[in-house]
């Protein structure tokens, strides 16, 4: 089943579907989310990294995303918002981890892929003491994301060490002396030892500060650094000396910026003391930035003169009105129906000479404008095969509709919840594709309800009081919905339901309505500190200083610290679904319950079911699916040797789980021990490991290249090979059987003498080549040749097939009234769950 865009090329492929919703971009695709106007600078290759902190000073901050991540979407605004209070001076810059250019900057800086994450880079520019290369100071911000705490961080960094402090009167007149004498002032003033030695190969220009404030701001400190050997900086506090000095410059206000030139020439600063302003100014008497340098910090023709754009920023939420749409076949109905998700599907009979191009168009529009509040497919059900017929009428799909006109879609929409042909609910869309509004309304009224309604404070401080788990069990987190009108919102339903029920995440969900009262609401939204309705916020296990400080403003009795996350973004289902998923992942809340849940069903899926008896086998072979993987073991070999060829059919079927649940199930047998079984798939005991692929449906077999012997690479060649057609099949006389388990013969044992007695001789069977079996299938003889190779061997094992034969039918007697006993039982207990839904329904209705 493939992935796709709506409106992109269709593609054939098998469940699952996508492992997630982000997906890799195209170079520059983080342009999206942060337009150039925005004063945040585009990192895409380790070059640019380079030219942006690594040619001069200047101190930064690093964003590492993907720019359809939820978390990097939501955190966007703060980005912006620190680029726009650092601008002209620090470098605020963003990495696209999406694009293949960036990919050893991410893979150098990143850790566990981690996004977003944020580097702070340090001010001062050295040589790396082992490579000699430049370098500055990197670390990893771990705190608050709002932008008032990002900016603070960046602004720790800055220091005064390329300003000079001017004390007095003295200090001021060698400050300001003309060129010749620049480098011997400097260094009385105490300047940076890299500004004395810039000032001594070459003039430089002098940016002068009055000021009253008692402290270095971090305006001059972050000017200083950016122009660090280019320019040099002085200041002036108004108490002192060279404060009472100032006159003699005509300096009669603080502050105030003077521009002291090479040859002691002064010109005065007049425009608002705002850095972008200010480097424009101090461009015109500094040296030209080092070649290659790039970003805010290192010249003030780039994003800091941008800043005052006022082009339209492009949608960065444009990427999740996107909608997957999954192109489905017959094939997939069985992993459909165990999938709890909820899906809506077009079902057509599409051909070369009508592919039904529009009218899967307007599905597609439908679906991208209702959202991905339910999973979407299209079903192509030409080719179907009569169980899978009885399937798509269970369904409601009129075949005869169908056939009489393959393109009129038929849209299904198949209910939440593992087991749906036995649970029944399926319900057909009538109201047509050309209003994908209503289409939205009728979906989003058919999501369960797994909310809680909070209409007072007890509700709400029950519902936020996490008790405690127990010793090694993770706790569990809540999400609080503020809305506006007095019925749960459908959108809000749908959240609830996909992100805990489907993802398994370990969150629980509440809402308050509009109709609640006003002192419940105000108190409720001072709790969870909400300025405006609607809003929506995580409350999330509390972490490290977080939770320390969670507990010490008073967590109830047995109850877990929490800490409030507000959710940024849009109100945009696809947005929020992500962000919560993201969330629930980089918190802990679904690492236990929900991934491992997960993955504890595909290792049950996926486990190999090794059968002693024919009820095993039936069970963990025949009645799971069209198809099995049956190994036929030799127990003759030894416990280890079993273990290992049990590992790799262990391996092998976690990997066909993760590639299509649910498809296809694996049973293990000791063939040595059952002779019956052999014969019905014509291998001997000396041929011993083997595997088949059986198709219980169609009573047909293929069998993996002999002396193959088991692992997991023959594995998935044979089962790909057989899913793929490559590789044809043989009919089955009847499907292997185990009875009571018999002596294995010997390594070359009474088996290949019995063989031999049958006619053919013994040479000729240690000849015989199992790929002839499917010689029709694939080509590799003529039919001739098979049907005569055949022949010698039924001949060869005519006595041994007589004795099953007896076996069987005996077996078969005692399995028919087995048989319908549990039909009766099972007809009984489907009636009984019949009622049970019927009851739960009425109460529902009460």
């Amino acid at each position: 089943m493939g992935q796709r865009h709506c409106g992109a090329a269709r593609r054939r492929a098998q469940l699952p579907l996508f492992a997630g919703a982000l997906l890799l971009l195209l170079r520059g695709a983080i342009a999206g989310l942060y337009p150039p106007a925005d004063g945040v600078v585009a990192i895409e290759s380790p070059e640019d990294f380079k030219a942006a902190f690594l040619t001069a000073h200047g101190a930064g901050l690093v964003e590492f995303c993907i720019h359809k991540n939820p978390v990097c979407v939501a955190l966007a605004p703060e980005l912006r918002k620190v680029a726009s209070n650092l601008q002209g001076i620090a470098t605020v810059a963003a990495v696209d981890c999406g694009t293949a250019s960036a990919a050893p900057l991410c893979e150098a800086h990143v850790k566990g892929n981690r996004y977003p994450t944020h580097l702070i880079v340090g001010p001062d520019l050295e040589t790396h003491p082992d490579t000699g290369e430049p370098s500055k100071q990197i670390t990893e911000w771990t705190g608050d994301r709002g932008a008032k705490a990002i900016a603070a961080a960046v602004a720790e960094q800055l220091n005064e060490r390329h300003i000079t402090a001017l004390g007095s009167e003295a200090e001021l007149d060698a400050f300001v002396a003309p060129a010749p004498e620049e480098a011997a002032a400097s260094e009385a003033g105490g300047a940076a030892a890299a500004s004395a030695a810039a000032a001594a190969a070459q003039p430089l220009a002098r940016a002068l500060l009055f000021t009253d404030k008692p402290k270095t701001t971090t305006l001059a400190k972050g000017l200083s650094t950016a122009y660090a050997g280019r320019l040099l900086f002085g200041q002036v506090q108004r108490d002192g000396g060279a404060g009472e000095a100032a006159g003699k410059l005509g300096v009669t206000e603080f502050p105030t910026l003077l521009a002291v030139k090479p040859d002691g020439s002064r010109e005065p600063y007049s425009g608002p003391l705002k850095a972008p302003a200010i480097r424009e100014f101090l461009d015109r008497f500094a040296l030209p930035p080092p070649p290659g340098a790039g970003g805010s910090s290192s010249h003030s023709s780039g994003s800091g003169s941008q800043g005052k754009g006022k082009g339209k920023h492009a949608d960065p939420y444009a990427a999740f009105k996107e909608v997957f749409i999954e192109d489905l076949a017959p094939a997939n109905l069985t992993a459909l129906d165990k999938d709890a998700s909820m899906w809506l599907l077009a079902v057509y009979e599409g051909s070369e000479a009508a592919p039904c191009a529009d009218e899967l168009a307007k599905f597609d529009a439908a679906a991208s404008a209702a959202q991905s509040i339910v999973r979407y497919g299209r079903l192509d059900a030409s080719g179907a095969d009569e169980e899978q017929r009885g399937a798509l009428k269970a369904m409601g799909v009129d075949a005869a509709a169908l056939a009489a006109a393959p393109c009129a879609l038929q849209v299904v929409l198949l209910p939440a919840g593992a087991g749906k042909e036995e649970a029944g609910g399926y319900k057909r869309w009538d109201g047509g594709l050309d209003d994908p509004k209503a289409l939205r309304g009728w979906l989003l009224e058919e999501v369960p309800d797994t909310t809680a309604q909070l209409g007072s404070e007890a509700e709400l401080r029950a519902f936020l009081s996490v008790p405690v788990p127990a010793a090694g069990a993770p706790p569990d987190g809540r999400v609080v919905l503020f809305a506006s009108k007095s019925d749960v919102p459908g959108v809000f339903k749908a959240l609830a339901f996909n992100t805990a029920a489907v993802a398994g995440a370990r969150i629980e969900f509440g809402w308050i309505p509009g109709s609640a009262p006003a002192e419940f609401r105000e108190s409720a939204a001072k709790t969870l500190h909400v300025a405006r309705t609607p809003a929506l916020v995580a409350v999330v296990p509390a972490r490290g200083a977080t939770a320390a400080a969670a507990a010490k403003e008073g967590a109830p009795p047995g109850a877990t610290p929490m800490a409030i996350q507000p959710y940024p973004g849009p109100l945009k289902y696809a947005v929020m679904a992500l962000w919560l998923r993201s969330l629930a992942a980089s918190t802990g809340l679904a690492d236990e319950a929900g991934a491992a849940a997960r993955r504890a069903a595909a290792e049950a899926a996926a486990a190999v079911r090794v059968a002693a008896t024919q009820e095993e086998l039936e069970a963990g072979c025949y009645s799971r699916g069209a198809l099995c993987v049956l190994a036929m073991l030799d127990g003759r070999r030894g416990g280890e040797r079993l273990e290992a060829w049990l590992g790799a059919l262990r391996e092998a079927a976690a990997k066909q789980e993760a590639k299509q649940p649910g498809l296809v199930p694996f049973a293990a047998v000791d063939a040595s021990r059952q002779p019956a079984a052999r014969e019905a798939l014509r291998l001997r005991a000396d041929e011993l490991p083997a595997l088949a692929v059986v198709s219980v449906k169609r009573m047909r077999y293929a069998l993996g290249p002999p002396g193959a012997g088991v692992t997991a690479a023959a594995v998935e060649e044979l089962l790909d090979g057989v899913l793929s057609g490559r590789l044809g099949t043989a009919p089955l006389q009847e499907l292997p059987r185990l009875s009571e388990p018999t002596e294995p013969p010997g390594e070359d044992g009474p088996e290949a003498g019995a063989a031999s007695d049958g006619g053919g001789g013994a040479g000729a069977d240690e000849e015989f080549d199992l790929s002839e079996i499917m010689a029709e299938d694939v080509g590799m003889a003529s039919k001739e040749e098979q049907l005569r190779r055949a022949e010698e061997e039924i001949a060869a094992e005519a006595a041994a097939k007589a004795k099953a034969k007896a076996e069987a039918e005996a077996r078969a007697a005692a399995e028919a009234a087995a048989a319908a006993a549990a039909a009766k039982k099972k007809k009984a207990k489907r009636k009984k769950k019949k009622a049970a839904a019927a009851a739960n329904d009425k109460k529902d209705e009460l």
